[in-house]
């Protein structure tokens, strides 16, 4: 496969804004000459405040910041213009490899972290990267103009349940979410409107609501009048008499537009990384690989990185979430969780898959390791298990490998099973 560079992806994106703040006045210059170079729109600053003001006047695609700055903490300024603008990608700088500088800026928001020196084409691919969800929803929004605003198309439909989840109430502006009129819902069973007699969250989160627990944001397919399906979210609230709950009030907002656009922005990420629900590959390439998987990870795909790298090395080089990467030793390092054999390999994975609601990447290196401790036989026999897990949950499954380190004939077997991207 040929990976998109970051060089490319900027020039696809056309006028890219970026915001540059670092209080060493050559880097910073430096720096903004070479994105201006790469066709960027730079506006350097030198310190937290100014990046603060610079906000106030005009938006920005991306921000990169360094993490120490002389009047207002760097992290504390990367969740401040992350504010501003929740799809701006935001790069951080630091001039040493601190772990817990990394963890931070990631869990606030970070899509990347830079070392200085910094090298120019880190910065550029990495800007890329970071960008790229801003490119798409433009792109997105180009080829979905004849959709109204999600906003001017929300209406909030109330309905209210008894203890057995029937309704006994529907609102006037129920009828543009559910296509029926009130009168046609009123006593029948809420999960009659769902598709399969209701789904299992929609059972779980009523029973959470009869013993008194407000339910919020929860995300559910229903099946109109006309036969069409549409997404809705949902919060429900115990109906209180005496201190008991009686009932269930339930406000539903049709998401259908959002959920459709979440799905088309994603279907592009698939496509400019050459993959496909459903499928698993093999890659000789493991930066490639890692890269593809940061960029699903990025745009919102769960995912699970199973690795034999030092942890702390893929946190900071890819933009990893710690909480993501397992490592596949017979012990813990720094703090990340660790499987030592094929059955613990496998079985994490059987749970990831399980407990994401939405289709996942998982991205499992040591190949290598895994053949050498428990041979090619096992590993195969596993692969050929999981590829059935990742079709059925039309989650993404990337195997780095050194094709030199296998036989021709294991080769062969492997990419009889699986995709080989190149």
């Amino acid at each position: 496969m040929m990976h998109d560079t970051g060089r490319e992806i900027i020039e696809a994106g056309a006028s890219l804004r970026v915001l540059l703040v670092d209080d060493d006045v050559d880097l910073c210059d430096s720096l903004a000459e070479i994105l201006r170079g790469e066709g960027i729109d730079v506006t350097p600053v030198n310190t937290g405040s100014m990046a603060l003001k610079a906000v106030e006047t005009g938006r920005f695609d991306a921000f990169i910041i360094d993490v120490r700055l002389p009047d207002i903490d760097g992290l504390e300024i990367q969740e401040r213009l992350r504010q501003t603008d929740p799809d701006a990608g935001v790069l951080m700088l630091s001039g040493a490899a601190i772990l817990e500088d990394v963890v931070e800026s990631l869990n606030k928001g970070a899509d990347a972290f830079i070392l200085k020196p910094v090298d120019p084409e880190d910065l550029i691919s990495k800007l890329g990267r970071v960008t790229r969800l801003k490119m798409l929803r433009r792109k997105l929004t180009r080829s979905e103009e004849r959709f109204r605003g999600i906003a001017e198309r929300s209406y909030d439909g109330i309905i209210t349940l008894d203890p057995e989840a029937r309704i006994t109430y529907v609102s006037p502006s129920a009828k543009r979410i559910f296509g029926y009129d009130p009168t046609e819902m009123t006593g029948k069973p809420l999960r009659g409107f769902f598709p399969e007699t209701g789904p299992p969250q929609l059972a779980q989160a009523l029973e959470e609501v009869k013993g008194g627990v407000d339910v919020e944001s929860l995300q559910l397919e229903i099946t109109r009048k006309d036969g069409s399906n549409a997404y809705l979210e949902i919060n429900a609230s115990p109906i209180r008499r005496d201190d008991e709950a009686v009932g269930v009030q339930l406000i539903a907002r049709d998401i259908t537009e959002r959920r459709l656009a979440e799905i088309h922005l994603r279907e592009l990420v698939y496509s400019f990384n050459d993959v496909s629900p459903g499928e698993c590959y093999l890659h000789s390439s493991h930066d490639d690989a890692y890269r593809i998987y940061a960029d699903l990870a990025l745009h919102g795909v769960p995912g699970l990185c199973l690795a034999r790298d030092n942890p702390e090395n893929l946190v900071l080089e890819y933009g990893l979430s710690p909480e993501s990467v397992v490592l596949i030793s017979s012990r813990p390092l720094g703090g990340f969780n660790a499987v030592s054999d094929l059955q613990g390999v496998s079985r994490i994975i059987s749970r990831f898959l399980a407990e994401s609601e939405a289709p996942v990447v998982v991205l499992l290196d040591g190949l290598e390791y895994l053949v050498s401790r428990f041979g090619f036989d096992a590993v195969y026999t596993l692969i050929q298990e999981k590829r059935f897990d990742f079709l059925e949950a039309k989650g993404v499954m990337l195997v780095p490998f050194d094709p030199l380190t296998v036989t021709d004939r294991e080769k062969a077997l492997l990419a009889s099973e699986i995709k080989t991207l190149k």
